[in-house]
């Protein structure tokens, strides 16, 4: 408890009740009176035994009460350091399957391009006095194998201008 300047008190302690609350001041009050009456009339100036106890409660209802905040302060501080931790593991963790998610993108292009060229043939336009063994053996293939490729029944009879598909070794 604390006292204003206006002889009332003001609850510290986060807690106390009011019956606690009117008690004090009633006793705070008595002593002030006795004080006074103390004052005026001669006596000692220094506060009764009471008045000395509730001081020193008061006191100690203070020095509880900031401990208590300054417990709470770091409290909040570990919590905050540990949600700091926790969102800087979950953007690690979305930083991963970023980079997971690219190279699977960059492969699935990888295997797009590989299957494209697999599927692109090669070509070939016949010129005058070229034979099929010749294509075939500039392309490290057999000559049969290009004939099957473009439905060719006579590999001995081909035409300056035809187009071959030459097949993969």
């Amino acid at each position: 408890m604390g006292v204003a300047d206006d002889n009332t008190t003001t609850d510290t302690s986060g807690g106390a009740s009011s019956s606690d609350s009117s008690e004090v001041q009633d006793i705070l009050a008595a002593s002030r009176a006795e004080h006074e009456a103390d004052s005026s009339g001669g006596a000692s100036t220094s506060e009764s035994p009471a008045v000395q106890d509730i001081l020193a409660a008061t006191e100690a209802d203070k020095q509880e009460d900031k401990a208590a905040e300054q417990a709470e302060r770091r409290e909040a501080r570990q919590e905050e350091k540990q949600e700091q931790r926790e969102h800087e593991r979950a953007r690690e963790e979305r930083q991963e399957a970023r980079a997971e998610r690219r190279e699977e993108q960059e492969e699935a292009r990888e295997d797009k391009a590989e299957a494209r060229k697999a599927n692109q043939q090669e070509t070939y336009t016949v010129k005058s006095g070229d034979t099929l063994g010749e294509i075939a053996a500039r392309y490290g293939v057999n000559y049969m194998d290009i004939a099957r490729a473009n439905n060719i029944e006579n590999p001995d009879l081909i035409f300056p201008g035809q187009v071959f598909k030459i097949p993969q070794h």
